[in-house]
């Protein structure tokens, strides 16, 4: 179809840095879809169009460091979310959850990324990818050691290594940022930290080229993170 096709071609315009050609077409998106604002008899395609404006727009914004864009792009969608929630499946919800949770964590908003990363382990829909409620416990893990909640983040710990042992199958990345956070959140002196930061770097990237790996690496940029911390920089200065 038309949008599926203009989607594509979206996505593979942010992906090889033709950011002109995105913007324009993505207007013509933008476009396409305000003539079927405010009708109830295309519900169905309204949300559709939402759902895919937002991922790319989320996706456009990260991939240009446009992070002040970003930041102002979550609240819109978040007033889409409460708009078209009813008529979204799971699976879409899971993956725009993914894709905010992830732009409120560069924007330093946290306590805002952790609400949205519990939504999707909280998932209870046998349809949502087991993936995903992994890689949602790793970056809670993350997450919890950015705010120094490590009361909560020994129960997180326990409870992730109880989660992966009944996974099906598991990433090298997700064990490696497990036993991180363990050696990490025991560790006060900031010289042993920066060790633990480095040592975890250049183990994540060893695997980094291993396609099994590389999908998950791609969700959240966990080496970018790394090197924030050995830089003492904003995260977002890094992904610039």
């Amino acid at each position: 179809s038309y949008i599926s096709s203009l989607n594509n071609y979206l996505n593979a315009c942010v992906n090889i840095g033709k950011y002109k050609e995105f913007e324009k077409y993505l207007d013509k998106m933008k476009a396409f879809s305000s003539q079927f604002e405010n009708k109830k008899e295309h519900a169905d395609y309204q949300t559709r169009l939402f759902l895919l404006i937002s991922d790319l727009e989320l996706n456009y914004y990260k991939k240009t460091g446009r992070f002040d864009d970003l930041k102002k792009l979550i609240g819109a969608v978040e007033t889409g979310f409460s708009k078209f929630g009813k008529l979204i499946i799971e699976n879409r919800k899971i993956a725009l959850y993914n894709r905010i949770a992830y732009a409120n964590f560069i924007i330093r908003d946290y306590n805002k990324s952790i609400q949205y990363i519990n939504l999707i382990m909280n998932a209870t829909n046998p349809k949502v990818e087991q993936e995903q409620h992994s890689f949602a416990r790793i970056r809670n893990l993350i997450l919890h050691y950015e705010l120094g909640n490590y009361d909560l983040l020994e129960y997180a710990v326990r409870s992730t290594r109880k989660y992966l042992s009944g996974a099906e199958r598991i990433y090298k990345f997700e064990k490696l940022v497990l036993d991180f956070v363990i050696k990490a959140m025991n560790t006060a002196p900031e010289k042993e930290k920066i060790a633990l930061y480095e040592r975890l770097k250049f183990d994540l990237g060893k695997i980094a080229d291993d396609p099994f790996e590389k999908s998950a690496l791609e969700q959240f940029d966990v080496i970018s993170w790394l090197e924030s911390k050995i830089q003492k920089k904003d995260f977002a200065d890094i992904l610039r």
